[in-house]
């Protein structure tokens, strides 16, 4: 029986499922990330998009980050104003209004935090992992 040559069927095989094996970044075992630990950081830091960067997702981090960072300072633009141009600047109306806008947003992003949480906690740990760490999910 011969051996197989350089260029044989089964060594360009094997070089080219060797090679895959090397690109592919490894795997951890699921129980890297808890579900538990990620609900509690949702639910206390997740304004601070926290638990999106431990979760591996720092797309999400970022966007929540941003976002809270935004709806604080349209909440607290109005009293911006009125301290460095006084009372005059803006009538009460218009205060609430663009003070109400800014809460509201921060309300229903924290709503989303405590959502997920909740959702963390609901998932058994292969199917968090799947769905969160591997996939980055949102939800």
């Amino acid at each position: 029986m011969e051996k197989p040559g350089r260029d044989s069927v089964e060594n360009v095989q094997a070089l080219q499922t060797g090679w895959r094996r090397f690109l592919q970044p490894p795997i951890p075992p699921f129980g890297e990330k808890k579900p538990k630990t990620a609900a509690a950081i949702a639910f206390f830091l997740g304004g601070f998009g926290l638990h999106g960067f431990y979760l591996g997702s720092n797309q999400m981090g970022f966007i929540l980050l941003v976002l809270h960072i935004v709806s604080v300072g349209i909440s607290l633009f109005p009293a911006l104003i009125v301290l460095v141009f006084g009372q005059e600047a803006l009538t009460l109306n218009a205060l609430l209004l663009i003070s109400g806008i800014g809460l509201a947003f921060f309300l229903g992003l924290s709503l989303l935090q405590i959502v997920q949480a909740f959702r963390y906690l609901r998932a058994d740990e292969p199917t968090f992992y799947q769905k969160y760490v591997v996939e980055r999910r949102w939800f």
